[in-house]
C-alpha cells in the first residue's frame, strides 16, 4: 500500500519522503541558522578524488547570486580550488579571499571547507565536503559551531546521506553491469541457436 504526498498531507507523513538532496538541503538551511553566511553546498567527490560533484545546496539570497552552481569540477589539474588542499590534509579549511584567485565564486570574501567522511569500521574515508561562503567580511567561529550540538548532528547527517548515496550509486552500477553480462550471454545464445537452426 503506498501514498501520494499532498499539500495537506500530515507534517509527520511528509518528512518521511524527499530525496537525499532534499534531506542535505534541510540540513544545509539549519546550518545557515548557526552560521549565518551566504553559499551552502555539499560536494561529493568520485572515487579518484578529482572531482567534485554538487548534492545539494542552499543560497541565502538567491537574487544577491549572479552565477549558476557548478554540477561538477574538475580540480586535480587546477592548483586553484582549495579541494586539492582538503584532501591532502583532511582538515577545515578556512580561507579568506583577497584577490578571488582560489575563489569559487566572484566576490567571495570567505570560504570555509568542512570534509566529510564515510566511516567504515575504524577507517574513515574522506568522501565530499562542505562549502560555505559569504560576501561579507565576517568570521567564522569553529568554536561556537563546535559547541552547538546540533551542528554535529547534522553534518553526521549528511555524512551518512553522503554515504548512502555513494553505496546506491555503486549498487546501481553494479546491477546495470549484471543486466549487461547477461544481455551478452543471452545475445550469444540466441546467435549459437541460430546458427544451429540454419545448419
Amino acid at each position: 500500500m503506498s501514498i501520494t504526498i499532498e499539500r495537506d498531507t500530515n507534517e509527520f507523513l511528509k518528512c518521511q519522503g524527499g530525496s537525499v538532496e532534499d534531506k542535505l538541503k534541510n540540513y544545509l538551511k539549519e546550518i545557515d541558522k548557526i552560521l549565518d553566511y551566504d553559499i551552502y553546498i555539499v560536494f561529493q567527490f568520485n572515487s579518484n578524488r578529482n572531482v567534485a560533484v554538487t548534492k545539494s545546496y542552499y543560497l541565502k539570497d538567491v537574487e544577491k547570486f549572479n552565477e549558476k552552481i557548478p554540477h561538477s569540477i574538475f580540480f586535480e589539474k587546477n592548483s586553484n580550488y582549495l579541494f586539492n588542499d582538503l584532501i591532502e590534509n583532511k582538515e577545515i579549511i578556512e580561507y579568506f579571499h583577497e584577490d578571488n584567485s582560489r575563489c569559487l565564486f566572484a566576490g567571495i570574501k570567505k570560504a570555509i571547507y568542512v570534509p566529510l567522511f564515510s566511516s567504515k569500521d575504524k577507517t574513515m574515508e574522506l568522501i565530499g565536503c562542505l562549502y560555505f561562503g559569504t560576501y561579507r567580511n565576517i568570521d567564522f567561529d569553529l568554536d561556537t559551531l563546535s559547541k552547538k550540538v546540533q551542528s554535529y548532528e547534522y553534518i553526521s547527517n549528511m555524512s551518512f546521506l553522503l554515504d548512502h548515496s555513494i553505496v546506491e550509486g555503486k549498487n546501481a552500477r553494479a546491477m546495470i553491469n549484471i543486466i549487461h553480462v547477461l544481455m551478452m550471454v543471452l545475445e550469444k545464445k540466441t546467435i549459437h541457436f541460430f546458427l544451429i537452426a540454419t545448419m
